[in-house]
């Protein structure tokens, strides 16, 4: 009778230490898995191509500086009797006190090749492209460079 409450109260600190012990490791797995999935989230937000555009394109146009967007921007096209610097003229007046904006450009834009236009007063002014880099960050997530930026100029001379 001695030695069954010996070996029952035997298993009963053996559950007891191997509860506590797997609750410990559970516990450090759990809060190590937690910090990776912070970390990744944040690596995962800060390579996305919107927040690319919004960071490094953006700030071009909102800046409202034609001589800036047009260093920025695919060769535009003048006619014979236009000079670079009165379709710079032309472009200051245009952008000044109008709102810039961004959107996804329907139709076009895929995870693999996003494309966003530019917005003027919610009027379309410029398409953006965006290309993978080369080199990636951590986790293997891609990075962003611009690929073009075409303008898009209205020919009906009402802009």
């Amino acid at each position: 009778m001695l030695k069954t409450k010996k070996k029952i109260k035997g298993y009963w600190i053996f559950l007891i230490i191997w509860s506590v012990l797997l609750t410990v490791v559970l516990t450090v797995a759990l809060v190590r898995f937690y910090g990776f999935l912070g970390d990744y989230q944040t690596v995962f937000e800060e390579t996305r191509p919107a927040l690319y555009q919004q960071n490094e394109v953006m700030t071009v146009f909102e800046t409202k500086d034609a001589e800036q967007i047009l260093n920025l921007a695919d060769p535009v096209e003048l006619g014979p009797f236009e000079s670079r610097e009165n379709f710079v003229d032309f472009l200051n007046v245009y952008l000044s006190g109008k709102e810039i904006g961004f959107e996804i450009k329907e139709g076009e834009h895929i995870e693999e090749r996003p494309v966003y236009v530019v917005t003027v007063d919610g009027m379309p002014f410029a398409k953006v492209r965006l290309r993978k880099r080369s080199e990636t960050a951590a986790y293997g997530l891609p990075l962003w460079e611009t690929d073009s930026v075409e303008l898009l100029l209205r020919t009906d001379k009402a802009i």
